[in-house]
């Protein structure tokens, strides 16, 4: 995972560091928390620092289960998914676009599914984005 702008272990980011660091990306953002629990319900975010290497990601989880990450950086983010051999097949039957799709094909496969992330930056990435939160509820 890429590293966030959010490096202090003992700092855990509040509402207005985020807004400061994402500019006008924040909207991006609420628009994706917003869809997560559209799609899945209620969600709770949860912000962890896994190592000090990448700083603070926020997650959005649904009961125990991971959706996605949220990984603020400067004057935007990246949002990383983890997906089952299942939710990958699903998402090859899609529209999503062919460079998740790629991304997707190349990642490592581990245990726990393959794990893919990428900068969003632009609102038509939200079609693609809610297609993915679909698959990994569904699968």
């Amino acid at each position: 995972m890429a590293h966030s702008i959010f490096l202090d272990k003992a700092v855990e980011p509040t509402d207005k560091m985020v807004a400061n660091a994402l500019g006008k990306k924040l909207e991006l953002w609420q628009a994706i928390v917003s869809m997560t629990e559209e799609i899945c319900g209620e969600i709770n975010p949860i912000w962890k620092m896994p190592m000090i290497k990448y700083g603070w990601s926020c997650r959005l989880m649904r009961k125990k289960r991971n959706m996605l990450y949220l990984v603020p950086q400067d004057g935007g983010f990246l949002i990383a998914f983890v997906f089952g051999e299942k939710a990958v097949a699903a998402i090859e039957e899609t529209s999503i676009s062919e460079d998740i799709k790629e991304e997707l094909r190349n990642a490592r496969k581990y245990v726990e599914g393959r794990g893919i992330n990428f900068p969003v930056k632009f609102k038509k990435q939200l079609p693609d984005i809610r297609k993915l939160i679909e698959i990994k509820l569904k699968n």
